[in-house]
């Protein structure tokens, strides 16, 4: 699991068993295709601009925005989250992909399969982290939990009864990324998003291979930010 001390995310086994996916270590990469971190930074800037447009800029922007989302959240009282929208093979998944290898993975879940119970752990069980939550759709299954996507946007805490054990207080720390065929239509909830439209059409080819390949040695630009976070 994950949990926060003074306002920082720390990552331990999972002791109450929850069943919700642990972040990977992010070991140091010491490959030589990431020696020079300088270069890696700017090819894959210069990647995802070309491959995704503005778009690209969005998707680095967040990630590294992430990584600093409980300082912002803490001056902003909120956190935007990111709504990557688009039809059928637009490349939603894929550009949820690429922003969660900035983390070495992460275990997307449904918007629909998933409880709110569920969800409301995840976004509490990864800390200031990324959760990705896939196929919203303005269905009754999925705009029941919209209530709880608005609170992750400013970190709104929920008290739970639990029988025998007074209250429970989760309170949604992560950063949520969402991928769909529509946006919602709960005004409120759109207003908190950063939203992203992808469509075949605005996708360049040419790169999608060399952004797959590099995107294996993003988690050394992560660990690097990090690192340089916490000397701060």
């Amino acid at each position: 699991g994950i949990f926060t001390l003074d306002g920082k995310g720390y990552r331990t086994s999972d002791p109450l068993g929850t069943g919700i996916p642990s972040l990977p270590e992010m070991d140091e990469d010491r490959s030589d295709e990431v020696k020079n971190l300088d270069d890696l930074r700017r090819h894959t800037v210069g990647l995802l601009h070309l491959n995704l447009g503005f778009d690209g800029w969005t998707l680095l922007g967040w990630v590294g925005a992430s990584l600093y989302s409980h300082v912002i959240r803490a001056r902003y009282d909120g956190f935007p989250l990111l709504f990557v929208v688009g039809s059928r093979e637009a490349g939603k998944n894929v550009f949820g992909r690429w922003v969660t290898s900035f983390f070495k993975g992460i275990h997307p879940f449904g918007a629909t399969s998933s409880t709110r119970v569920g969800l409301e752990r995840a976004f509490d069980h990864y800390s200031h982290l990324p959760v990705w939550v896939e196929e919203y759709r303005n269905t009754q299954a999925v705009t029941s939990k919209d209530s709880l996507f608005r609170a992750a946007f400013d970190g709104v805490s929920d008290l739970k009864g639990k029988r025998g054990e007074g209250g429970v207080v989760r309170t949604p720390q992560a950063c949520v990324l969402f991928t769909g065929e529509e946006v919602p239509h709960d005004n409120a909830l759109l207003s908190r998003c950063a939203v992203v439209w992808l469509s075949k059409t605005k996708r360049n080819p040419e790169t999608f291979e060399l952004i797959n390949a590099m995107s294996e040695h993003w988690p050394a630009l992560t660990r690097h930010l990090l690192t340089k976070q916490n000397a701060e």
